[in-house]
């Protein structure tokens, strides 16, 4: 578990979470305009390589957006492609992510 706070024009380059079956951040602070969280579709090179027109295949998005705001918790897969939107607000953007793993209790 960490505490990050992001500034203006502050933003987390595309990344995943080895070695953690769950990833998640908590949004302690997330003023309007701060960086919305974006998830990319792990697939998304397969979806893409034989696109020739708007409209055709993929039939969806490669890319997920959620909003964020203060209070909000998300939990996804760690092995999950996701970013953030740079914090464009003028208030700094306060964040507690971490990792998850189940251990077998074999007692």
């Amino acid at each position: 578990m960490w505490t990050t706070i992001y500034p203006t024009g502050a933003f987390v380059p595309e990344h995943v979470h080895s070695n953690a079956l769950l990833s998640g951040v908590f949004y302690a602070r997330a003023p309007e305009s701060c960086g919305n969280l974006v998830f990319k579709d792990p697939s998304y090179v397969a979806k893409t390589m034989f696109l020739r027109s708007v409209g055709e295949f993929p039939s969806v998005g490669t890319m997920h957006v959620i909003e964020v705001k203060t209070g909000t918790m998300v939990i996804f897969p760690a092995w999950l492609p996701h970013q953030t939107e740079p914090n464009e607000s003028k208030e700094d953007r306060i964040i507690i992510s971490f990792n998850l793993n189940m251990v077998e209790n074999r007692s």
